[in-house]
């Protein structure tokens, strides 16, 4: 009896993990490659010079940071950016981060609306892939239900694997005879 439902864990295990193989391998690749993120960026504007104001009081408006933020991009990059796509304050650190078209991405001070860095982070395809959001663009897809099925589908493989694979380690020793 126990080497039969041994025998049934792994047939189990040895079809999930050949059902979701493909999958684990592309979240593998893409996890190393966010890991090593640091490389894909480019710089296109950096100054070190300005620390940016903690105090959220002295802040301007976000629509005059994020037009001084557009108009600065546009400047230095030849681009015609209208509007960023995504908006992050980060209050604790004294910046506000707009993110636009082409993954490029500004980061403004709060109080003075300099700009400190400009940079096109080249990981967001990477990204998008690790996380499943690069189906979401395809038709048919728009909903997010895509992202959340695919999440679930990997994570629940991921738990089953663990599980049988611990379950036939601890009983290796009833499959010799």
């Amino acid at each position: 009896m126990a080497k039969e439902r041994l025998n049934n864990f792994i047939f189990w295990h040895l079809k999930i993990a050949s059902i979701f193989y493909f999958f684990f391998f592309i979240i593998a690749i893409s996890g190393i490659l966010l890991g090593w993120k640091f490389f894909f960026v480019n710089t296109i504007f950096e100054d070190g010079s300005i620390q940016p104001s903690k105090n959220r009081e002295i802040w301007l408006p976000l629509d005059s940071l994020e037009n001084k933020s557009t108009r600065f991009l546009n400047e230095k990059t030849n681009n015609f950016f209208s509007k960023s796509d995504k908006i992050e304050i980060r209050p604790i650190n004294g910046y506000i981060s707009f993110y636009y078209g082409k993954h490029l991405t500004t980061v403004v001070d709060g109080a003075t609306g300099a700009v400190i860095l400009i940079a096109q982070d080249k990981a967001g395809f990477i990204r998008d892939i690790h996380e499943g959001s690069l189906f979401e663009n395809f038709p048919g897809f728009n909903s997010g239900w895509f992202k959340v099925l695919y999440c679930t589908f990997i994570g629940l493989a991921l738990a089953l694997l663990t599980i049988s694979g611990a379950y036939m380690w601890d009983h290796k020793k009833e499959t010799k005879d």
